[in-house]
């Protein structure tokens, strides 16, 4: 499987970890603290590189945690619009999230409500299926 190489956050504050911390289940975290409100939110999106073009499915497993409730969504980047594509499965199909260079983008979403809450992810990996 494949870790990622980098982390942008999209949404969320007090950023904690970094990409090669999301290589194993190892208690090495990546943590966010969510936005405050009637919906608290993280989001962020890890990139992964030289990801082969012969697997025809990419599955995206992610390992995490948070300190109150929330929902949490997968998605993939689809490179030729820009749109990304809910992946409740953790699946896409390698073709629409592909760059023409290897890249591939996943966004991890947690949606919590009413309080503020601190999503960690222990791991987040790619693996092309056959």
């Amino acid at each position: 499987a494949l870790a990622p190489t980098s982390l942008t956050v999209g949404t969320g504050t007090n950023p904690r970890g970094t990409a090669a911390d999301l290589a194993a289940v190892d208690g090495r975290t990546f943590a966010l603290d969510s936005t405050t409100g009637v919906a608290p939110l993280v989001s962020w999106t890890a990139t992964f590189t030289a990801v082969p073009a012969t697997a025809p499915t990419l599955a995206a497993t992610h390992t995490g945690s948070a300190t109150l409730p929330c929902t949490r969504e997968l998605s993939f980047l689809r490179w030729r619009d820009g749109a990304w594509l809910p992946a409740p499965s953790g699946t896409a199909a390698t073709a629409d999230v592909r760059s023409a260079t290897g890249e591939v983008r996943v966004r991890v979403r947690c949606t919590g409500s009413l309080r503020a809450f601190t999503a960690a992810t222990d791991a987040l990996l790619l693996a092309p299926r056959r």
